[in-house]
């Protein structure tokens, strides 16, 4: 029997299509998009940053439709997987062009953008000529869609307007189209300025909600179970302590802004991280794994473990790497201030740009905050984590 070697938690990561046997803890949520999705063919996912969104919808919603959960329909179903950015019509043809899995040049590209340009019943048309076969649905998963209202000019709204229109005829007029987006909750209010979106929403809107104790002590001990590991009992009740000391409805001057602000957050990245680095904290030292208490106060504990874990990285890296750091990571998010922060993703070449143009600097900062168990930085869904950093790059924490 092959070993399993997966991380059990994923860290500051959301969770992929393929463990799902390793996410615990959200099973009703799961029933409740399915019954909203099945009558309205357009989902929107809402919540506040690092609620779980992007997991649900990737790993525990699509695993329900591909086991033929929906009703009415087929397990049978092609999944577009994009995030929108300031281009969403150029990210949407990339994306349809890429689902084969094969390397596409760049007149391949243009003419798919040519294609889904025509108007908004082209994706029902990509599907009649290229996409589908007669018992299979298509699953439009647009992923951030927050990103969609950073666009600067009025050719950018254009293209976001049009974006929208094609994702609402899609939704309504082809019963084998299914859209799903997510968005942080403090963008709603954008969605009136696009016609018909805000209508769409309040048919279609699943708010996530957060996870309760015994829902978030299910998600700490589940993969222990699948992956044959041990958890400290203590450990666990320390965990669900800490996460509830940081509930954003207790008021604190003691506190920063940055402190206050990082509470509105929901906990669920910061208790993966701790879990992903406790996990490979046990398994580092050989044996038995198990998870302790003890363990734990060294990382930091929730409050502590990212700051911790971040200035560990950077210690181990040469001074140039490190005078790299601050560049890179302020051109990776845009926004006026921490509450309308977004993901800035940027080529591999502008980030070099920013940091002086040390190329080679660059990607040693990048590998060491992509490495196995980091997850700080990401790569886009198309990328692969074996590749080069050559493509576009995204903040995750």
């Amino acid at each position: 029997m092959t070993q399993d070697t997966r991380s059990p938690y994923p860290g500051l990561r959301s969770y992929e299509s393929d463990e799902s046997d390793l996410f615990f803890g959200r099973e009703g949520c799961v029933d409740d998009m399915l019954e909203k999705l099945s009558t309205t063919r357009f989902l929107a996912v809402l919540g506040t940053s690092g609620s779980g969104k992007s997991s649900l919808v990737r790993t525990g919603l699509l695993d329900a439709l591909e086991l033929g959960f929906l009703p009415g329909r087929t397990s049978e179903w092609v999944v577009a997987d994009m995030h929108p950015g300031d281009r969403p019509m150029h990210n949407l043809a990339r994306t349809l062009v890429e689902l084969d899995g094969v390397e596409h040049n760049d007149i391949e590209l243009s003419l798919m953008r040519s294609f889904v340009n025509r108007g908004p019943r082209s994706l029902m048309q990509w599907c009649d000529d290229f996409g589908l076969k007669d018992d299979q649905n298509l699953l439009l998963i647009v992923d951030q869609f927050e990103e969609l209202f950073r666009y600067r000019d009025y050719a950018g709204r254009e293209e976001a307007e049009a974006f929208v229109a094609l994702l609402l005829e899609s939704a309504r007029s082809d019963p084998r189209i299914h859209i799903v987006i997510t968005m942080r909750s403090e963008f709603l209010g954008a969605c009136a300025m696009m016609p018909g979106l805000a209508e769409q929403i309040n048919t279609g809107l699943y708010l996530t909600r957060r996870m309760n104790r015994g829902e978030c002590e299910q998600a700490i001990e589940g993969p222990s179970h699948v992956l044959g590991f041990e958890v400290e009992p203590r450990l666990v009740s320390e965990i669900l302590n800490d996460m509830a000391s940081l509930a954003p409805w207790d008021r604190d001057d003691a506190l920063t802004s940055l402190e206050q602000l990082s509470r509105r957050a929901d906990q669920l990245p910061l208790m993966q991280h701790v879990l992903n680095r406790l996990y490979e904290r046990a398994r580092s030292a050989g044996g038995p794994i198990v998870l302790t208490f003890e363990d734990y106060k060294v990382i930091g504990r929730l409050r502590g473990a990212i700051d911790a874990h971040a200035e560990e990285i950077l210690s181990s890296l040469d001074e140039e790497a490190r005078a790299a750091a601050e560049p890179v990571f302020r051109a990776l998010v845009t926004g006026t201030n921490l509450s309308n922060a977004l993901r800035e993703p940027r080529r591999f070449r502008e980030l070099v740009e920013v940091a002086g143009g040390n190329a080679a600097a660059t990607t040693r900062l990048i590998d060491a905050f992509r490495a196995q168990g980091c997850s700080f930085l990401r790569p886009p869904p198309a990328c692969r984590w074996n590749q080069r950093p050559s493509s576009t790059w995204a903040t995750k924490a």
